[in-house]
């Protein structure tokens, strides 16, 4: 059992997980980062499926067996390859254009360990997390597939730990309020980051 997301069509996705792909896909093309990305902590790969129509190839990274299935029978492109490895055992021969990483690291204990791998991999980071100032982790009903959630100073003071900083913060007020807007003042907040 997991929150996953076992989506098989775009109809399945909540369109606040949708709505972080397609900003992401407006930010990597603002900033001419298309030629290779990384979708850490995949799940299925819908998000990989949506970055691979704007993106010349994306490297899907997973670790869970079922998620690989449904990627392979429903998401599967020709520019995207997909890892079923864990994040921390990930080798990434050359750096990519950038690391996408949507609502994974509140799913683990070992997010620092991750957020340095990810510095390895590239200078541009767009990650996001339940905002711990918004929706406390520990507020009734408690999402017990959650370790933990972010107050954006202490998401920046973790990226900034491994040569990122925080160019801009953006933040979605809830899963049925999709719309991406400026700050931090949000149930889900994006940080888009960058080594300098």
């Amino acid at each position: 059992m997991s929150e996953r997301q076992m989506a098989t069509t775009l109809d399945e996705v909540r369109a606040d997980h949708l709505a972080r792909y397609q900003f992401a896909i407006a930010e990597l093309t603002k900033r001419g980062k298309t030629n290779s990305i990384i979708d850490a902590g995949c799940g299925v790969g819908y998000g990989s499926a949506l970055l691979a129509s704007a993106v010349g190839k994306v490297t899907s990274i997973e670790i869970d067996a079922d998620a690989y299935e449904i990627y392979r029978n429903h998401w599967q492109r020709d520019n995207i390859d997909f890892r079923r490895v864990d994040l921390r055992q990930f080798q990434c021969q050359e750096k990519v254009d950038a690391v996408v990483c949507f609502e994974f690291i509140e799913h683990v204990e070992f997010c620092e360990p991750v957020i340095e791998r990810f510095s390895q991999w590239s200078d541009l980071l767009i990650i996001s997390s339940p905002n711990e100032e918004v929706r406390p982790h520990l507020q009734e009903p408690v999402n017990r597939f959650h370790f933990r959630h972010f107050r954006p100073s202490e998401l920046q003071e973790i990226v900034g730990r491994y040569g990122f900083a925080v160019q801009n913060w953006y933040c979605q007020k809830s899963g049925g309020q999709p719309a991406i807007l400026e700050g931090t003042n949000g149930k889900f907040i994006i940080a888009v980051c960058q080594r300098s």
